[in-house]
């Protein structure tokens, strides 16, 4: 081989290193691209992780304080149905008591009450209207 031949063939393996080498430089290009791409993607998402944990924590801030309220409500309705059994346990005795008043008809089975005086006589009644009068069944 001469020489010539020698320089035409290491010039050709520089233009073909050169080829590669640009290639190589483009590639290294393209990867910091998408490495710096891929780092604001990350931060974007950790950002919208941040954002998605705030958001958990107040749903469950919220779920609580909806616990309470229902809670608060039950133990409201509770009490209303308490408050209705006792009026309504009032009313069966008011109803009692009228129905044995009108029924009653001064029915002998039952002893009167004498009413003693001031004195202890049965049935005085004179002149001791500002004193004290017990009942006793006879």
């Amino acid at each position: 081989m001469k020489t010539e031949e020698v320089i035409a063939e290491g010039r050709k393996a520089m233009r073909d290193v050169d080829v590669r080498l640009a290639r190589a430089e483009r590639v290294v290009e393209d990867t910091v691209q998408i490495g710096v791409q891929t780092a604001a993607t990350l931060h974007e998402q950790s950002k919208q992780m941040d954002k998605i944990v705030d958001d958990l924590d107040e749903i469950e801030f919220t779920m609580k304080a909806a616990g309470r309220v229902v809670r608060d409500i039950t133990r409201g309705i509770m009490t209303d149905r308490c408050i209705r059994c006792l009026l309504f346990l009032i009313l069966v005795a008011i109803i009692v008591v009228v129905v044995l008043k009108v029924t009653d008809d001064d029915d002998d089975s039952f002893p009167k009450p004498k009413v003693f005086g001031g004195d202890g006589r049965a049935g005085s009644t004179q002149g001791d209207s500002g004193r004290r009068r017990l009942l006793f069944p006879t």
